[in-house]
Formats: structure tokens, sequence, C-alpha cells
């Protein structure tokens, strides 16, 4: 849509535009003669009218038409007595091109003045102000009696005078019923709205206060998530939801969580539908953000109470394949009045942890109503087109490995393929065929632009030659819900009924449509539900779940042909590199080996892997610096984990020939350790280990000491490097290079001890010899002379 208008272009009509929803939120009890402009500078603005409302979105004949909007004067020049008209012209926009090329402003504008609302103060520039404009019965074509789309325009002129020249215009258009019956051909609307998380890093490569504050942004109350949820609360829709949402990766925290801790969104027990209590006559049940219907996982999508295949689901995540087995009967459309009655109401989300947050989506999927369904995309979203072309199909078959956990496949086991990028034939060949590979499934369905899909058949559901199945989704209707979208809300209503009542006309036969909603980053969700609730009760339209298409894929002939993609709706650049891969892997190699010592290693192996799974999401197109900040600090935090594991440095005299020394072994993180490889290398030959300790256990959180035999050789001083390792090799300890150094001063006993003894022995032996030259040497007393023996007679 193209808005014309005088005065120089300005930027900024996106954030003009919100506030104009916000003041329409808020009503237009006040009369226009009162309403206040809104600030700003005629540089950040651009002229334009926007249109929040038409009501009744489908005129009729003895109907007032009541428009209501914004203006903004983006000109230079003041428009002094503003007066916004609503002129028709004589042409019915029949066909769908009728309708794109008069809201593309391809056509001259309308001339036939229906209705004005005059403004009775200036508009400056820079400045925006609503208005409200309605247009009296028999102003509008009665004559006309058949289901039609009026061609109009509004338009802003300075003054009342009848020559007056338009300072801006916006061709729209107004669908008409003025048969009042339903007509001969109508159209079934299938609704697929995406529910996927945002670029922002803080989700997976943060921790604490930081990370909690993103996920409380992304699915936590007042978000983009609970908005829709809540606006779309008993609507024929189907989710399309990425599984990290309800199981989000591990928190990057390198002390690593104790063994026994409750892990983050990884349930113990399949989720079961709340009770659904019955309402009271003054309970607002539109404003509970957690309503929602009640499907218990064991029956299908639609409440129909059809049995899954089995009461336990496949832990590996069911078919996962383009055959469901969640069944897609297609429920009768619901008013949202007549159906709101019958959901649950549910206490405010508890938003005080992560585990809080994902379990309050969790059970709000599972109570999602009997009017919903529900699709999984794999974990994380993965850009399967830029892996295919930055790592072939290798990569795309690594991030399909994962199959829905038993809590998510008992909600539903139906897994589909939804590329960011038209894929060529050979891309799509390849990521199916790692699909395959990955999951020992067949090829998935795939969601592809109608227009990408060449079929004599006509309708949503297709295969091509190759038995892949594809749904095609309508892109034109499908960009009505982009943020980008100009206009206003009612603007897009407008040309949305415009398009299905173009297309029930032109055919005989009743027309499928299938409109898929951009990923949340890009979507608009005030327009998405705007849409939606826009179909209910017109009468060439009817709602339906999309559950029914891809039942009829499994039926379909072979004979889809894929055409060449057309780049020019396609999506930013991805950041995924061969680079950016190769770095992604080499982590991934450190976090296998760290998951080699860890004691319980399953859940912090699987939560960081997880992590890194999700920087290969399609939400990081266009944004190349949050990927690289998810990239870097994810590094960062991983090598901090060997880190924390070291050999205190100490210094040691051995005087000894051999001995067993104690060197402490610091086991910083919150996890037990094993398999610690310990390895003391002697720089010089003076000192040697002759046995190295054996793998080591550790603690969590704990200082131990090993006892290892050291030898001496000779005397001497020596650094001993204290290495720590995984059985693989990979060294731990702090990231620099040089290691843990142990400061030995040796002295063998075969060399000190003689000098010692010597030492002690000299002084000892000079101490006797001293003493005996110093001391005089005394004779003997003379003591008594025996008697002498008598002589002999004899003689």
């Amino acid at each position: 849509m193209r808005t014309r208008f005088g005065g120089a272009p300005r930027t900024g009509a996106a954030l003009l535009s919100v506030l104009a929803t916000l003041i329409l939120v808020l009503g237009f009890s006040i009369p226009l003669s009162q309403a206040s402009t809104t600030p700003a500078t005629a540089e950040d603005v651009t002229s334009s009218i926007t249109v929040s409302s038409v009501s009744p979105a489908v005129a009729k004949p003895d109907t007032s038409l009541v428009i209501i909007g914004r203006i903004t004067n983006g000109g230079n020049d003041a428009i002094a007595q503003p007066v916004v008209r609503l002129r028709l012209d004589d042409a019915r926009l029949t066909t769908r091109s009728d309708v794109d090329d008069w809201m593309s402003g391809s056509g001259s504008a309308a001339t036939d003045e229906v209705g004005q609302a005059v403004l009775d103060r200036p508009l400056e520039p820079g400045k925006s102000v609503p208005f409200q404009l309605s247009i009296q019965a028999d102003q509008l074509p009665s004559e006309v009696s058949a289901q039609t789309n009026l061609a109009a325009t509004l338009s802003v002129t300075d003054g009342n005078a009848a020559g007056a020249p338009a300072k801006m215009t916006l061709p729209t258009v107004i669908p008409w019923d003025g048969a009042g019956k339903t007509p001969p051909s109508t159209v079934t609307v299938g609704w697929v709205v995406p529910l996927t998380l945002p670029a922002d890093p803080n989700l997976f490569s943060s921790t604490g206060a930081t990370r909690l504050a993103a996920w409380r942004r992304a699915i936590g109350p007042g978000s983009a998530v609970d908005r829709l949820m809540r606006d779309l609360r008993g609507l024929p829709v189907t989710w399309l939801v990425d599984p990290s949402m309800v199981e989000p990766p591990m928190s990057p925290d390198p002390d690593l969580p104790a063994a026994d801790s409750e892990p983050e969104g990884n349930p113990t027990e399949t989720p079961t539908p709340s009770a659904t209590p019955t309402p009271s006559a003054s309970e607002p049940q539109e404003s509970d953000p957690t309503d929602s219907g009640a499907t218990s996982p064991g029956t299908d999508a639609t409440g129909t109470g059809s049995p899954t295949p089995s009461s336990t689901p496949d832990p590996s995540g069911g078919s996962e394949s383009g055959t469901p087995t969640e069944s897609d009967t297609s429920p009768p459309s619901s008013s949202p009045s007549s159906s709101s009655s019958s959901l649950p109401t549910m206490p405010p989300a508890d938003d005080t942890s992560v585990n809080t947050l994902v379990t309050d989506l969790r059970q709000r999927l599972v109570n999602r109503g009997e009017a919903q369904s529900l699709w999984w995309l794999p974990y994380g979203d993965p850009d399967v087109v830029a892996l295919q072309k930055a790592g072939g199909e290798q990569s795309v078959r690594r991030l399909l490995d994962r199959k829905l956990s038993p809590a998510n496949a008992s909600m539903s086991n139906i897994v589909v393929n939804w590329p960011a990028t038209q894929p060529t034939k050979a891309e799509l060949t390849s990521i199916t065929g790692a699909w395959r590979g990955a999951r020992n499934s067949d090829a998935p369905a795939t969601l592809l632009p109608s227009s990408q899909v060449a079929d004599d058949r006509a309708g949503v559901a297709h295969r091509l030659t190759n038995g892949t199945p594809v749904l095609g989704y309508d892109q034109r209707v499908s960009r009505l819900l982009d943020r980008d979208g100009e206009g206003g809300d009612g603007q897009r209503v407008q040309r949305y009924l415009a398009t299905t009542l173009a297309m029930a006309r032109s055919s005989t036969q009743n027309r499928d449509l299938l409109a898929l909603a951009p990923r949340l980053d890009q979507a608009a969700p005030e327009a998405v539900s705007s849409l939606i609730r826009a179909s209910v009760d017109v009468p060439w339209l009817k709602g339906a779940s999309a559950a029914a298409p891809l039942r009829q894929t499994a039926r379909a002939p072979t004979s889809a042909r894929l055409q060449s993609p057309n780049p020019s709706r396609d999506a930013p650049a991805s950041p995924i590199t061969r680079d950016s891969l190769d770095r992604a892997a080499s982590d991934r190699r450190l976090l296998n080996d760290m998951g080699t010592i860890l004691v319980d290693s399953g859940d912090v192996v699987a939560g960081w892997s997880a992590a890194y799974d999700e920087l290969s999401s399609v939400r990081w197109r266009g944004q190349n610096t949050a990927h690289q900040t998810a990239l870097n600090r994810l590094g960062t935090a991983l090598r901090e984990m060997p880190a924390k594991i070291s050999v205190r440095p100490g210094s040691i005299n051995f005087f000894t020939d051999e001995s067993e020394i104690g060197v402490t072994v610091v086991n910083g993180l919150n996890r037990g350790l094993r398999n610690v490889r310990l390895t003391l290398e002697p720089r010089l030959a003076i000192l040697e280990v002759p046995d190295q300790p054996e793998p080591l256990t550790l603690g969590a959180d704990t200082r131990d000491t090993v006892r290892v035999d050291f030898k001496a050789l000779s005397s001497g001083k020596v650094n001993v490097d204290a290495t720590l390792s995984t059985p693989s090799g990979m060294p731990l300890g702090p990231a620099d290079d040089a290691p843990t150094q142990l400061q030995f001063t040796v002295r063998p006993t075969g060399s000190w001890l003689y000098w010692v003894l010597g030492a002690v022995a000299g002084p000892i032996l000079v101490v006797g010899i001293y003493r005996s030259l110093r001391t005089p040497r005394r004779d003997p007393e003379p003591g008594p002379i025996p008697d002498q023996p008598p002589e002999s007679d004899d003689d």
C-alpha cells in the first residue's frame, strides 16, 4: 500500500502508528474538538493517514459507516484547518489484481465525496491527531445488490473549499454486501501463527537477573506471545511453536548447577490440562491473560476424543513427519463469544523464574482449546537454508537430530519444516535428505509460498515430484501481518476482506487459503489478532484448523514442481557462515571433553549444546551483532569452566632420595569430577616422577591432596610442571599457556648425609684428642709388699 501526500517525506511512521493504536484503544469518548495533538518534530515523521478501524468492516445497505484513524503532518507547513474526506469511485474491485492495483495507488483518486470530518484546530508540522469519520447510510451505494469491493480514497485537505488540494491521500477499499446472503462459493482460511523467540542474546548467553528479564520480555506477561494467546483465545488457529520456548537451554553458568538441582524447562511429568471451572457471570473472561481452552493430551486437537496411537508417546518424538498422528479434523468455526465461556480461568502467570515462565506457557499450550491445534518447529527454529549453504547437509542433519521430548510429544508430535527463504530444488532436496537421515522418518511437510509451487491441482496441500509434502501459504495475505505494513490495522483488515471476497467471486468452487503469520520478531501481534477476528461472521469466509490441509498432503499426487526462488521478498541475510559454524564446532568439542570428566554430565552437555543450537536459528537473520554477541558470550563462559579446575603452586624442600609429596588440586565447579589426569613433569633431570598418579576423582567445590612419589637424582633447584587434562588430553586450568609450577629444592641423601655426619663427628674427634693431650699422666702409687713365703728347712 502506498500513501500519496504533499510535502517532503520523513521517517518514523511506525512510532506514530503505535501511538495511534494506543489512543484508539483507550477510546474515542473525547470529542474531536477537544482531542489533543501528539507532539513530534517534522523531521521525525512522514505525512500519512492510518486507519485503525472501520465499523462495520463489511458495509451493507441501510447501515452507516464509521472510520477511525489518525493523520500525521510530516510537511514543513501547518495545516490550518484539517478536513478528512472519504470519496468513492465508480469502479468495482472484483479480482485480486484489481484490489492490489488500487491499494498500491496506481489508479486515480476517487472523486465522489460521501463524508468528511472537520478538525477544529491547526495541525502543526511534526504532529498527529486522531479523527473519526462517519458516513451516513444514504451516502453509500445502496443500489448495489451484489457482494463486491468499493474503491475509496481517504484524503486530507486544508480547508473545506471544494477545490482544495489534498495534502495526503490513502487508497482504501470497502467490502460491500448488498446481497445479504451466503455467496455461491466461500474461502476457507487456515491460520498458522508462529510462537518464536526474539534475537536477544540474553536469552541464551547470560545468567541470573539478566537472563530472567530477557525471558520475561519474550514470553512473560505483556509479551507478544502473551498478547497473541490472549487475543486469539477460542479462535481456530494452528500454533507453530519453537520447542525451545518451553524447554529452554541451560543457563550458561560456568560454575554449573549442582547435580541434584531442578533442570530448567524439562518437566519430568507430562503436563495435564487444568479443570474447566464454571465462570462467574461477573468474571472478566477476556482480561485473563492465561485463559484458553482445554484439550487432553490423549485427545486430538479438535477435542473429539480420538485416541492417539499410543497412550504413552514415543520419546523420540512420534512420527514427526508429513503424516501426522494428531487428529486434524476441521473443527466448526466458532465465534469468540461462543467459545470463551467454556475456557478455564487460570491464575496470573508467575514470572519469578525462567522455570515458572516456561511452565506457565506450557500449560497454556496444553489448555489451548478445542478449536486450536499445535505444530512444532525443530528445536531452536534452525535456519535450514543458511545451514545448508554454509555447512552442507551434515550441518542441517546435526541440528535436526534432537527429537521432541515426551512432554512435548504428548501435546502434538507434528513437526514441520519452515525455511526462512525460498529454497532452490537442490537445497530443498538436501534439507529433506538431512531430515530423513536425522530422524529416520519420511520428509516433513514443508511450508512454502504458494507462488513457488507449480501444480495443476488447486488448494493448499501439494506433494512435489520427489515426494516432499508441501503446504502452500498465500504470501500476499500473509504479508498483511508484517510489522512493517502500512496504513494501520484497519487498513490491513479491509484489504484482507477485499482480497478474500475477490477470491470467492472469481470461482464457483469453494477455495482454501493458508495464511502464515511471520515469525514473532517480524510480526505485528495486534494485526494478527485483528485479521483473524475479522474473519468471524463474514459470509464468504470460514475459519478452520490448518490440520486438514496437512492431512491432505499424504494423499496429494506427486505432481507439484518447485519454481525458482523469488528473492524480491526474501528474508535478511543470515550471519551463519562457515567460520561461525567452525567456531561453534570447536566449542562443542571442548564441551564434549568436559563431559568426559563431569559426574552426571548428561544435563550439562545437552543443556550447553542446546544453547549452541540456538545460534543456528532463523531469528538471527539481519541481527549480526546480536548473533556475534551470543557466540562470544557462550564461548567465554564455556572456557571459564575448565579454568576452575587447577593445581595450587608451591615451594618444596626435597631433602631425601625418594618420598611422597602432597599436590593440591582444586575443583571450583559445583559438580564432581572423575577421570582427571594429573601429569607432573620436572624441567631438569635432577628429579623424576617414577609413576604418574592414577586418574583423579574430585568432589564438587573441593580441594584434594594427591600423594605423588618423587625421586631425587642430584642436587639443585627445579620447576615441576603440573598439568591437569581430560582423558583425551584437553588441558584444564587457567587459560594462559604456562602450566602451574611446583618449585623444588633438591638435596639427595647420598651427597649431603656424609657431610653432615662428618661435620658432627669431626669436632667430637678433635675434642677427644685435645683432652687426651692436655691431661698429665700419673704413676700409680706403690701398694703393700706381699708377705714372703717362709723359707724351707731343707735348705
